[in-house]
């Protein structure tokens, strides 16, 4: 789409834009705008092609401010805001800012999973920083993992963890876990999606209390 096809599409009735004195829309307003706001990209994503990997330009026209990308592996949304290039995941439901620094600090609240034995899922979307106590030798899955994310994994209790085969160890070695009562170790991941595989470390031996 390009801009006389958006002005037509205005002209037409089938976008509008509220001026900023209009009062906030209502709940049944909200749908109308959001249904255009999907019909627009609808329009827009027939008369693209997706990108292969992620843009990095600055747009020159409004239409370009919203790009399409598969990868081969994940489809994405991409949105130029506030001179910003803005990623959009369906399938995991997250926005991801690229190529702005960061002021100050940032903190991923910490999740707990709680007592487990046996086995158990480490779900990233809980959190990337994650506590867990192991009552038993534990069997450990990690799920919906981001490309580049950078995870923690506080790991309790006086047994032994077993990680994922897709964790790679410095020197291909797997790290010796403490499995100590009232210890714990922290290990940290970062994703590769290019690899499909963690690269991970580990920080040993800390008291719990």
């Amino acid at each position: 789409m390009d801009q006389a096809q958006l002005n037509q599409e205005v002209k037409n009735g089938n976008v509008k834009f509220m001026a900023p004195s209009q009062a906030q829309p209502q709940p049944e307003e909200d749908d109308q705008v959001m249904n255009q706001f999907l019909s627009l990209l609808t329009t827009i994503r027939q008369l693209k092609q997706p990108l292969t990997a992620a843009p990095t330009s600055a747009p020159k026209s409004f239409p370009d401010q919203i790009q399409f990308e598969d990868d081969g592996t994940t489809k994405s949304l991409w949105l130029y805001i506030n001179n910003v290039w803005q990623q959009f995941i369906p399938s995991t439901g997250t926005f991801v800012e690229v190529g702005t620094a960061a002021t100050g600090q940032y903190a991923s609240a910490e999740h707990d999973n709680g007592t487990v034995s046996g086995s158990a899922t480490i779900d990233w979307n809980n959190g990337n920083v994650q506590y867990i106590t192991l009552s038993a030798a534990t069997t450990l899955t990690f799920s919906n993992p981001l490309s580049g994310g950078r995870y923690l994994l506080h790991v309790a209790g006086a047994y032994v963890p077993t990680f994922p085969s897709t964790v790679r160890w410095p020197s291909g070695t797997t790290p010796t876990a403490t499995a100590t009562s009232g210890h714990k170790d922290i290990y940290s991941f970062v994703y590769s999606s290019k690899e499909s595989l963690y690269d991970g470390a580990q920080n040993a031996n800390y008291a719990t209390t």
